[in-house]
């Protein structure tokens, strides 16, 4: 997380066998807010400070400025 400046940063869900919670033995799309929050704090910003960053680097991404 380090290594990528936040304004190249996307966050997916496609990864259902990488194991985020000890309890399941998949990740499923509701885990993107989770795993949001965790980013959010280790960069030293807010929920919603991170969605404004996360939906802009979309945006620019698929060419929807």
């Amino acid at each position: 997380l380090k290594a990528v400046p936040l304004n190249h940063l996307l966050l997916e869900t496609n990864a259902p066998l990488m194991r985020f919670k000890a309890k399941r033995y998949f990740t499923e799309p509701i885990d993107i807010l989770d795993i949001a929050e965790i980013v959010a704090s280790e960069s030293g910003r807010t929920s919603a400070e991170l969605h404004a960053i996360l939906l802009a680097n979309a945006r620019r991404f698929f060419g929807l400025l």
